[in-house]
């Protein structure tokens, strides 16, 4: 991940000045950030916003307080299988009043047809009076696209949210896929991310509590050199000497100025 970095415009950093860049490499995990996530959109992943975590069908059913399978249901004239999860966990913790009901098509090789998200206890000020309400969020596949090899790919989608509140809101819309292509070579360069020379690339997870591993960047888009401490940044010995020198040569007492 590369923040703060205009390649058209890059800003001057050195080992030792960094200006405002972020860098950092991690293995993807369930609060990795998306502008848009493609896979939720595609009922690939279940998403819980409030804590900007990520679930697989699976996580979903090894970590939840209920997961169970209610049954068939007809979607639209499809046979599904009805699988109820609630009290998904957040980093071990129980998040009571959050559930799915995820709807799996056998047709298309049990991916999931239908999701409802169900959001309880929403507290907000209506007409200056405070609630308590839930939301339910439903996402509907009507099309699927058959990508070869099992792969069965949402084309177009239904989208209803309903808010149990006094005005009772309610949005909807529909999305299509107009471009698919499926494993079509990527031009030259397609993928090419690179850090800039002299970054200090952070590595996620940490090592330990108290240690992280921080690689310098070299011009061959590689790591240069690991850091252990800030006496192995290039230029840090130097500019502590001068800091040290400056020191000696300011004024102390009562005629400093």
């Amino acid at each position: 991940m590369l923040q703060n970095w205009d390649p058209d415009a890059p800003q001057k950093i050195t080992p030792l000045n960094q200006g405002s860049l972020s860098a950092q490499i991690s293995p993807r995990d369930r609060g990795s950030p998306f502008v848009v996530n493609p896979e939720k959109h595609l009922l690939w992943r279940f998403d819980f916003d409030v804590v900007g975590e990520s679930w697989s069908l699976g996580d979903l059913v090894r970590e939840s307080g209920v997961a169970e399978l209610v049954g068939k249901v007809d979607i639209d004239g499809h046979p599904t299988w009805h699988i109820r999860v609630l009290d998904p966990k957040s980093d071990g913790t129980v998040m009571p009043g959050f559930g799915f009901d995820i709807f799996v098509d056998p047709a298309v090789n049990f991916f999931v047809r239908r999701v409802i998200e169900h959001h309880r206890d929403i507290k907000q000020e209506i007409n200056g009076v405070e609630e308590t309400y839930q939301i339910d969020i439903t996402r509907t596949v009507t099309t699927f696209h058959d990508a070869g090899g099992g792969v069965f790919v949402p084309t177009s989608m239904k989208f209803r949210a309903v808010s149990g509140s006094s005005d009772r809101r309610e949005m909807v819309c529909e999305t299509s896929v107009t471009d698919l292509k499926v494993n079509e070579d990527l031009s030259p360069g397609a993928l090419d991310f690179r850090f800039p020379e002299d970054a200090l690339v952070i590595y996620s997870p940490p090592l330990s509590p108290t240690r992280q591993r921080v690689v310098l960047w070299g011009p061959d888009n590689l790591p240069r050199k690991e850091i252990t401490n800030m006496h192995d940044i290039p230029g840090f010995g130097a500019a502590l000497r001068q800091s040290d020198l400056d020191a000696t040569r300011r004024p102390v007492g009562r005629d400093a100025k």
